[in-house]
């Protein structure tokens, strides 16, 4: 794979650096990241090297390095850029750093042609699965207490195919793309697909997760298939060590969902009806193709959060409590 150049220059070396360290971060991208404050160095580079893309002040353009070879320039601009500078692309200079690079990442996704060299392989996640046919059984916290505490010492993400899912309205995050973004991109070019997630991505902590599906239709009309390939896409393409799944009712083929996952938690309660549909499911497991299945799952009874569910972003810190303690032990011994 030929390495591209993405080139940022600011003669503020705070504000270059300081997107410097934002693109640093996002660690599948097909490109690397070089920063200059100084012109001269710049122009020097721009004679002896192709680059990809350059993101520079508005107020630092000129000709010489208009006429350099560069596939994309991007403007940052402080207001109203002159007019002989309207053919190029332009970013809000003061947009805060993580919006700029995502609006990056976007353009790069809309100019780069050359498919197969997006492709960035690094290896094989672990797929956990989350599961409860039992109401009320804590199932997405202890979902979302796995992932942050995977994510401590593995690179982690979250994806929740939950029907209504609110963890995000509890954070109070604007959501620049959701996972039904994130399939559509999937179905138009697989190839771009790992750079759409850097530019959607947030952030719990260590976690990275993809905001869940606004409208339920969209869940109930992507089949389980398309999600498997989606995942198994994820899984190759970009450098998580896991992906944990919450997962819903609204999944068409549950059972292939589940035996898709390398490993399963089943979170349930103690009462007699809980016992029951949990039977219920083993029962249907158990008649159908995919009996090993039950191999998978790992049945589990976590405590309730002693975390104040009206406190402020609760959710960042559920797994330092004692449903937190809990994974951290089944976690000793499971995975």
């Amino acid at each position: 794979m030929n390495t591209r150049t993405l080139v940022i220059f600011d003669e503020e070396k705070q504000y270059a650096n300081l997107l410097m360290d934002y693109f640093t971060r996002k660690k599948d991208i097909p490109f690397q990241t070089v920063t200059f404050t100084e012109k001269s160095k710049l122009i020097q580079f721009l004679k002896k090297e192709k680059v990809e893309m350059l993101l520079i002040s508005a107020t630092d353009f000129n000709e010489e390095i208009e006429q350099a070879d560069i596939k994309e320039i991007i403007l940052l601009s402080e207001g109203t850029l002159p007019l002989e500078y309207s053919k190029y692309q332009s970013i809000y200079k003061f947009k805060s750093a993580e919006n700029i690079v995502r609006e990056v990442l976007e353009r790069f996704i809309e100019i780069e042609s050359d498919k197969e060299s997006l492709v960035v392989t690094k290896g094989e996640a672990k797929i956990i699965g989350v599961y409860s046919p039992v109401g009320r059984s804590g199932k997405t916290t202890f979902a979302l207490a796995l992932a942050q505490i995977l994510s401590e010492g593995h690179k982690t993400l979250f994806i929740s195919f939950e029907e209504f899912a609110v963890f995000q309205n509890e954070l109070e995050l604007s959501s620049p793309g959701n996972l039904a973004d994130l399939m559509y991109y999937y179905k138009q070019n697989p190839d771009t697909v790992s750079i759409k997630l850097q530019a959607i991505v947030q952030k719990i902590n260590s976690l990275d997760y993809v905001s869940p599906i606004y409208y339920a239709r969209d869940l109930r009309e992507t089949t389980t298939e398309e999600w498997k390939k989606l995942l198994n896409h994820l899984s190759s393409v970009t450098s998580y060590e896991y992906i944990v799944l919450d997962i819903g009712d609204m999944i068409g083929d549950l059972l292939s969902m589940l035996d898709y996952c390398d490993q399963i938690f089943m979170p349930t309660v103690d009462d007699k009806l809980s016992e029951m549909k949990i039977n219920k499911i083993e029962t249907v497991i158990l008649q159908s193709d995919k009996e090993k299945l039950l191999g998978k799952i790992i049945k589990t009874k976590a405590p309730k959060p002693d975390n104040n569910y009206m406190e402020e972003r609760w959710i960042e810190t559920i797994g330092l409590g004692n449903v937190g303690d809990y994974v951290r032990a089944l976690l000793k011994q499971s995975v």
